[in-house]
Order: C-alpha cells, then sequence, then structure tokens
C-alpha cells in the first residue's frame, strides 16, 4: 500500500507540472489567480462587502487621473488637452442680453420710423385723392365689349370674315396660299357666302351649254366645278353616315357607295334640270340652292356638340341671325315665292332628318359631317327644283327684266 501511495504522489506531481506549463505556454482564458484577492484583508468586518463592483473601481480611477494621462497623442497631435475642461453645464447655458442693451439698440430705430411716419402723414394729408367707396365690379362679361368697337372696326371685321370665308369654305387657299393666311380664319355664319361664290362659278357651266344637244353633259359639268371648289370632305362625311346607318364600318364597299351614289344622282338631276329650264335659270338657281344649303347645314354646329379633332367653329346666335337675313333676302329677291318655299320647306326637312339622326347617335358636328349634309341638301333641293319646274317660273319677273 505504501508503494502504491508514493507511485500515486509522482504520477500527480508529474501531472500538474505538465498541465501548469501548458496552461502558460497556451492563448486560453486565463484562470482565476490568487493576485484577485491581494486588496482583501483578513481583517474585514461583515458590513464590508468582500468584492467591489466593477462602476465603484472605475469612479475612483477618475477622480485620481493623473494630469499626465491625459495627454495621449495620435502622431503629434493632442486629443486631450492639458487645459482644465469645463463641465457640461456650461455648454447648455444660453447668454440672454439684458433688457437695458436691446432698448437701447432698438431705440434710435423707432424713433427714426416715428418721424418719417409723421411727415408721411403730412403728406398725405396735403395731397388728398378722392376715393370712391362703391366696390368695383369685377365680372368682366358684365361689360359690353361692342361700346369699345367703333362701327369702322366693326364693318373692316365683318368684311375681313366675308372674304376670310371664300378661302377658308373652298379650295381657293389652295391657289392662294398667302392671301389666305392674312385674312385668317372666319366664323361658320360666313359659310353660306361661300357656297354662293361656289354656285356662281359652277352655274357659269350651263352658259356654255345652251344648245339641246350640250345639255346632257351639263349635269356633268356644273358636278366637276362644285366638287373641284368645295373639296372631297363632303364624301368623307356622306361614308360616316352610311357607317352610322348600316351599323358597319367603313370598307371598300361602304367608301364606294358613298363616292359613287351622289355623283350619279347629282349628275342625272342637274341634267334633267338643265332640258326643262333656261341657262339663265339654271345658273341663277343653282347658286341660291347652293347657299340655301349651306344656310341650313351650317345650323347643325349650334345644336350639337362640337368635335374637338375636326371641329369647323362656334357659331352665335348673332352670327345665326345676320347669315339667316341675308340669305333670305337674295333668295326671295331672286327666286319666284312659290319656288322660295318650296325649296325652304325641302331643306327644313333634310337638316331635321340629319340633325335627328346625329342626336340619337350621340355624333359631335365635324367639318365632315356639315359639309356632308350641305351636298345632300343641294341634291334634295336640285330634286324639288326639277319636279316644279315645267309648272312654274324659276326666277322673279324682275331679275328677269333685268337681264332683258
Amino acid at each position: 500500500m505504501a508503494l502504491n501511495i508514493n507511485v500515486l504522489k509522482n504520477v500527480t506531481e508529474k501531472f500538474i507540472k505538465k498541465t501548469g506549463s501548458n496552461a502558460q505556454s497556451s492563448n486560453t482564458e486565463p484562470t482565476a489567480d490568487a493576485s484577485i484577492f491581494k486588496n482583501v484583508s483578513l481583517n474585514q468586518t461583515k458590513d464590508e462587502p468582500l468584492f467591489k463592483e466593477p462602476t465603484d473601481d472605475v469612479l475612483e480611477t477618475r477622480k485620481h487621473i493623473p494630469e499626465e494621462s491625459t495627454r495621449v497623442f495620435t502622431g503629434n497631435q493632442p486629443i486631450f488637452s492639458e487645459q482644465n475642461q469645463e463641465p457640461e453645464d456650461n455648454f447648455n447655458e444660453v447668454k440672454t442680453p439684458a433688457p437695458s442693451e436691446i432698448t437701447s439698440s432698438v431705440e434710435p430705430l423707432t424713433e427714426t420710423f416715428a418721424k418719417s411716419a409723421k411727415e408721411h402723414a403730412k403728406e398725405d394729408s396735403s395731397t388728398e385723392v378722392a376715393v370712391d367707396p362703391s366696390p368695383l365690379d369685377l365680372n368682366l362679361s358684365a361689360y359690353n365689349d361692342k361700346e369699345t368697337i367703333s362701327l369702322k372696326l366693326s364693318s373692316i371685321l365683318f368684311l375681313r370674315q366675308f372674304f376670310a370665308s371664300f378661302f377658308q369654305y373652298t379650295t381657293l387657299s389652295l391657289c392662294f396660299p398667302q392671301i389666305a393666311s392674312r385674312l385668317g380664319p372666319s366664323y361658320p355664319s360666313s359659310m353660306p357666302f361661300a357656297y354662293l361664290l361656289i354656285g356662281l362659278i359652277s352655274g357659269v357651266a350651263a352658259g356654255f351649254t345652251s344648245d339641246i344637244n350640250l345639255k346632257t353633259i351639263s349635269g356633268g359639268l356644273i358636278f366637276c366645278v362644285f366638287i373641284t371648289l368645295s373639296g372631297l370632305s363632303a364624301f368623307r362625311g356622306i361614308c360616316t353616315l352610311m357607317c352610322l346607318f348600316s351599323q358597319r364600318r367603313a370598307d371598300e364597299i361602304i367608301s364606294g357607295a358613298a363616292v359613287a351614289i351622289p355623283c350619279i344622282i347629282f349628275t342625272i338631276i342637274a341634267s334633267a334640270l338643265a332640258m326643262i329650264v333656261s341657262p339663265l335659270e339654271l345658273f341663277l338657281s343653282f347658286a341660291m340652292i347652293s347657299m340655301l344649303s349651306a344656310a341650313f347645314a351650317v345650323t347643325l354646329v349650334f345644336t350639337l356638340e362640337q368635335d374637338p379633332v375636326n371641329s369647323i367653329g362656334t357659331i352665335t346666335i348673332g352670327g345665326m341671325i345676320i347669315s339667316a337675313i341675308i340669305t333670305l333676302a337674295l333668295c326671295f329677291l331672286t327666286l319666284n315665292p312659290l319656288v322660295m318655299a318650296s325649296l325652304l320647306g325641302t331643306g327644313l326637312l333634310v337638316r331635321v332628318l340629319i340633325g335627328y339622326f346625329l342626336h340619337l347617335n350621340h355624333v359631335a358636328a365635324s367639318r365632315d359631317l356639315i359639309l356632308a349634309a350641305t351636298q345632300i341638301s343641294v341634291i334634295a333641293m336640285l330634286l324639288d327644283l326639277a319636279c316644279i319646274g315645267s309648272s312654274l317660273p324659276i326666277i322673279n319677273n324682275c331679275v328677269i327684266s333685268l337681264f332683258n
């Protein structure tokens, strides 16, 4: 047993020596050392704590930091200055000036302002201006613009619109673009005057067909001149009306029918009318029919909504009344009253039917539709005139006496 005990002691001593040397050479965490208990006295009382909290050591070290430790250099630049730092409360203090300092600096400004105010008050009292106490009327629509425009200027503007309509609603703007740009646009109420010119130029073709053998082609000549001066926009409007009526999209069949049917009907009716009446009657009647049909068609702008893309313009009540008075006066002076009454009924019927059809389909009034309504009204009035031309005189007797 004694040998076993000695062997165990030797083994344990060797093991302790090996583990101690390995602990010193390794980088493991340090174990508890007896140096922790150096400051612990054996004669401590029970009230004193055996261990101190870490914060206590921090507070004690802050109190006894030497001045030399306050200098830490990063290169040659000191981070902590050697001067005594001020307490943190000094940074939060705001120095407010005394009231006497404020008043002393403001008093001169108030005195000068009071003096200048008194001087301006004296000047205003010496030069008083009479002010109307009644409030101003800021409603600009209440002012009458006609009072500011003289009669000479208004007549010049009316003449400008009158001549500008010949270039806006006809193809003359293609031949004379500079004159058209100088005159500018015109209101739709001037459109009947442009079609009066178109009718007069188209009716001249009847003068070259006074021979009976040439009257068969007079309708074709009138139609060619009429389409050349009015343009092809009317056929696009007729195609739109046919699409609405047939509930189909515009295809080649509808587009061809929109061009062929009006051409054939117009040519046949004009040729039949040329066989019945004289060239003078055909010349004047076609001019009046063109103007009257344009006056009826342009009223669609007043009743329907405007097309924002292809709008012909806006029309007022005053412009529509003036256009109607001038158109009716010229027609009644030129044509027979009975013939004129029949043409008025035909034109009004066509206008009501087209307007009601467009209103039911919620279609806006565009330039193409108005020109299409004009061409349809011309065809309807020519048919009416061909029916009554053989039984009634078309031209008024006063006009016939002028040419004789």
